[in-house]
């Protein structure tokens, strides 16, 4: 199917076919096939091509695609037809049952299985660690326990009525946001001239994940050290939780927005500020570590700090964010603690690092 036929059905509207993409190949897109492409041609994709097109195919070929025409840039809203397996079976009106027929199971084949249980090691370590962070949320007031508390009079003010009660005779104490704005402006207008130039591939690598960095220095995968792993990804999961629940109640603009000169070096992360999530991660993870390798609790601790301020460098995050995270992380982990689930993943961890593990001071 040709990029530039068009659809009677909707003028103005470009068939997202071949207007972004090559003759070998789509835009970002790999010669076999890239991102949402397929050999066929599929949504978004091309028989040869990647994203947004193909040699002979594109966004739409296998079925009916509509975008609007932005210039030879497609966007908008996908509208799938019914060529993808089984739709229009889905909206057929039937009964299940009445086209199944009545079988007999063959005596000849072997028995039934009962009692058994799913084996805990079958779980896929992210699930697993994601079904935790679900037993942390409930916890009973976990999320007031949890609660950074606002970093200036001004963010104590716009809170509700009824969370200011949370948090008695702590508005007097708090600086006022002007102040708090050009101490931590100070600090990231450093980190941009003296410290973005040694760190940025390490702020972009972390800013796509920060389990590597862990996995590295812990030596644990799914296969070596797998509890241990896992509390990699336990911490990971609860303390976004936890910082995603008050972001969405401090609302508090990223650096970029109060001052556009920072110049984030890395995208603007799609959520707001405060407390730093990247930070709470990563001092959580460090916490839930230690208490099964206390031998490495220096390096641990190391990892866990760098990762929170490497935020701040890249500029997109404020230094009163990073603290906000540090003061809950002993808060945070005394309600992960109450969680059954997550002890029965330490011992294992534990089981994992035997006593034999030490720390050694190298001589000054």
């Amino acid at each position: 199917m040709s990029g530039t036929r068009r659809s009677t059905k909707a003028q103005g509207q470009s068939l997202a076919a071949g207007q972004d993409g090559g003759q070998d190949g789509g835009q970002d897109g790999g010669q076999d096939g890239g991102q949402d492409g397929g050999q066929d041609g599929g949504q978004d994709g091309g028989q040869d091509g990647g994203q947004d097109g193909g040699q002979d195919g594109g966004s739409g070929s296998g079925g009916w695609l509509f975008v609007q025409n932005s210039g030879g840039r497609s966007s908008g809203l996908n509208l799938i037809g019914p060529l993808l397996p089984g739709w229009d079976e889905t909206f057929t009106d039937a009964d299940p049952k009445a086209v199944i027929p009545s079988v007999q199971l063959p005596s000849n084949k072997p028995p039934l299985i009962a009692g058994s249980s799913f084996p805990d090691g079958g779980w896929d370590p992210l699930l697993k660690a994601g079904a935790i962070a679900g037993a942390f949320s409930a916890e009973p007031n976990w999320k007031a326990d949890t609660d950074p508390g606002p970093w200036c009079k001004e963010a104590f003010d716009r809170m509700p009525k009824d969370k200011q009660k949370l948090f008695p005779g702590l508005r007097a104490k708090l600086p006022a946001e002007d102040d708090v704005l050009l101490a931590d402006m100070k600090v990231l207008y450093n980190y941009m001239l003296n410290d973005r130039a040694t760190r940025g591939d390490e702020i972009k690598s972390q800013s796509i994940g920060i389990t590597p960095y862990w996995v590295n220095l812990m030596a644990c995968s799914m296969r070596s050290r797998p509890a241990t792993y896992s509390l990699v990804l336990i911490g990971l999961q609860v303390a976004g939780l936890v910082a995603a629940s008050h972001k969405l109640d401090y609302m508090r603009a990223r650096p970029g927005q109060v001052w556009p000169s920072i110049a984030p070096v890395i995208a603007t992360p799609p959520h707001p500020s405060y407390p730093s999530g990247h930070g709470l991660q990563g001092l959580l993870i460090a916490e839930c570590l230690k208490l099964v390798a206390p031998a490495m609790a220096n390096a641990i601790d190391r990892l866990g700090a760098r990762i929170g301020v490497n935020r701040e460098i890249a500029g997109v995050h404020f230094p009163s964010d990073t603290a906000a995270s540090k003061s809950i992380t002993p808060k945070v982990m005394a309600v992960l603690k109450k969680v059954p689930q997550f002890d029965e993943v330490l011992q294992a961890a534990k089981a994992e690092w035997p006593a034999s593990v030490r720390s050694v001071a190298i001589p000054k």
